[in-house]
């Protein structure tokens, strides 16, 4: 047999299997051409399977038999005169969503399924009739998941826009006057009820598309409450509305809301705006009629501190400054009233009756003690030393200034101890233990050098040995303790004008003198000195706890590139300029070689300590 007979043979064999096939299951036979061939070679020789493939394309085959793409042997064929039955095939449409890409949301668009059917002549036809087939189940909704067309954004946002509009209809027909719900429960809702399609709409997008049919609180907020324009003056009223502006607004202290702060809620204009008109007047109508008891019209005046709430608030800083300068040892701690106030950024003038009304209070007694007079320069300790006043030296000072007179200066020990402790029973026990104290140190030899004492028969008396000199070398002796550290108290006493130590006060006293001569100069570099000796200073005093009380030998160290004459230099300007002051301690014991050797030598006094002017 020649060969083209042998292939014709063949595709009246492929036919007459799939008329087989059709017989047994006429709706179902609709296989792919592969498979049709397999089971065709099943019943010829080893090489029928070769000459299959070539009887496919002879002309008595393709007269008899349709494929939905004659270049793929796994679409599926059917008999010609079965066409229509084919288009309208599950298998014709499952081959063709296996060649075809899902659209995002998980649909086929028809155009794209119609792509995998080629070809011309009958292939045209069983195109147009699947179309058919499809336009039919996509309207009857039998292929949900196929779209006649590719919806654009906005057409999605509009589509899933009016399932809100419609789905916020019918909670109002259920509910009338309490169906306004946050907005983002509304979109949720109607997203799980609607086709892939449209529910990847945005949010921003279906805000835009039902502007003109709902109004919201705050069309940013997806948790604000919606309602239908028509409802608008019961949206206003609502408690929903209410609800949800408290959730945005921040309560006074007593828990209540202003009425001003509320409407803050409200955001955008047109309908939004009314909405604001409406709450404003429903709510000053409940407000009047006591139907709102947590909303008040408008904000109270703020109250004003109380003279005692004032003297504890007062008193509590100078308590946290004492506590600071305990740890600092002598020169900084006992201190006096006037320099806890200069450190807790008080103007002892301007603000003295505050300042000496909190040293009176409760608050501040509980903590510390003043000794001496009440007034500024009246030393104030923890109240955890009161057991060891007597050993300190600027106690026992302060105590005999305040009791002496112009004709007395010889006091006892007990006088004296009402000066610290005051006459009040209750602190009696103190008063003797410190007056034994008092007549121990003396009998031991150890009072400081600035007292003295007198035996008598009833025991010794003591005096301040400022008072053995004559009027004219005490006064002196002031002014020159003016100009460097006050004698009061021996708490640092702030530099209020630079000066330069002269040859007939100045002292070797283990720190070298300030420059007193022009040859260093920081000419061109100041600023930059400036600059770093500020930002030295914040950043040791916020390590320090922000006490503004830095101590020279840490700013040498951290301005090392600067010389002793530069850094004093330096320094001396910024307190010519009013930027800086220094202040140091009556008495040098207990200062360490390295804060001894950072000083600065003023008028007899060492001064070891800076703080920034306010």
């Amino acid at each position: 047999m020649a060969r083209s007979d042998n292939v014709k043979a063949l595709a009246h064999k492929l036919v007459a299997r799939l008329e087989a096939r059709r017989d047994s299951m006429p709706n179902g036979y609709f296989i792919p051409l592969q498979t049709l061939i397999d089971e065709a070679c099943n019943f010829a020789d080893n090489g029928a399977a070769e000459a299959a493939n070539k009887a496919v394309k002879n002309r008595e085959f393709k007269r008899r038999v349709v494929s939905a793409n004659p270049n793929d042997p796994q679409a599926p064929v059917a008999l010609l005169e079965d066409w229509e039955l084919f288009a309208e095939s599950p298998q014709l449409l499952d081959y063709l969503k296996s060649r075809t890409a899902r659209s995002g949301d998980g649909t086929y668009v028809l155009a794209d399924l119609l792509k995998g059917i080629s070809g011309k002549g009958s292939n045209a036809d069983l195109k147009k009739k699947f179309e058919l087939a499809i336009l039919e189940k996509v309207q009857s909704g039998a292929a949900p998941d196929i779209v006649l067309k590719k919806m654009t954004e906005t057409e999605k946002a509009r589509a899933l826009a009016a399932q809100v509009i419609a789905r916020l209809e019918s909670r109002r027909a259920s509910a009338p006057n309490s169906y306004f719900i946050p907005f983002q429960t509304l979109i949720d809702e109607v997203r799980s009820s609607v086709d892939k399609s449209i529910a990847q709409a945005t949010d921003a997008a279906v805000v835009k598309e039902v502007k003109n049919r709902i109004v919201s609180a705050n069309p940013n907020d997806p948790q604000a409450p919606v309602a239908l324009l028509e409802d608008l003056k019961a949206f206003a009223e609502s408690p929903q509305l209410l609800g949800y502006l408290k959730s945005r607004t921040t309560p006074r202290d007593d828990g209540t809301y202003v009425l001003g702060d509320l409407k803050k809620g409200i955001a955008g204009g047109g309908k939004a705006a009314d909405l604001k008109r409406m709450f404003d007047s429903a709510m000053q109508q409940k407000i009047t009629s006591g139907a709102a008891p947590g909303v008040l019209l408008r904000q109270p005046p703020a109250r004003r501190p109380s003279a005692a709430e004032i003297a504890a608030q007062v008193a509590e800083n100078l308590v946290k400054v004492l506590e600071s300068q305990r740890p600092l040892g002598s020169g900084a701690y006992p201190a006096t009233l006037r320099r806890l106030a200069e450190l807790a950024d008080l103007d002892p003038q301007r603000d003295a009756k505050k300042i000496l009304s909190a040293a009176a209070s409760r608050k501040f007694q509980q903590h510390a003690l003043v000794v001496g007079a009440k007034d500024l320069d009246a030393l104030a300790v923890m109240i955890h030393d009161v057991g060891r006043l007597a050993e300190i030296p600027q106690v026992l000072e302060s105590a005999l200034r305040a009791a002496r007179t112009k004709t007395k200066r010889l006091h006892k020990p007990d006088d004296l101890a009402k000066k610290v402790f005051g006459s009040k029973n209750e602190n009696s026990e103190l008063r003797k233990q410190f007056a034994a104290a008092m007549v121990k140190q003396c009998h031991a030899d150890a009072l400081p050098p600035t007292i003295g004492a007198i035996a008598f028969e009833d025991g010794p008396q003591f005096f301040l040995i400022d008072d053995l000199l004559p009027a004219s070398l005490r006064r002196r002796a002031a002014e020159t303790s003016d100009r460097g550290l006050g004698s009061r108290g021996g708490a640092p006493v702030s530099d209020q004008r630079p000066s330069q130590p002269t040859p007939e006060t100045a002292k070797d006293d283990g720190a070298a003198p300030a420059p007193a001569n022009t040859d260093v100069t920081l000419d061109g570099v100041y600023e930059e000195f400036v600059r770093k000796f500020e930002e030295a200073f914040s950043r040791l005093d916020r390590q320090h706890g922000g006490y503004n009380f830095v101590s020279l030998a840490e700013l040498r160290r951290e301005l090392g590139s600067y010389s002793r004459a530069e850094f004093d230099q330096g320094l001396r300007r910024l307190r010519i300029e009013g930027r800086f002051t220094l202040s140091g301690a009556q008495s040098k014991q207990g200062l360490s070689d390295e804060v001894r050797e950072a000083g600065i030598n003023e008028a007899g006094h060492l001064l070891t300590y800076a703080s920034r002017r306010k």
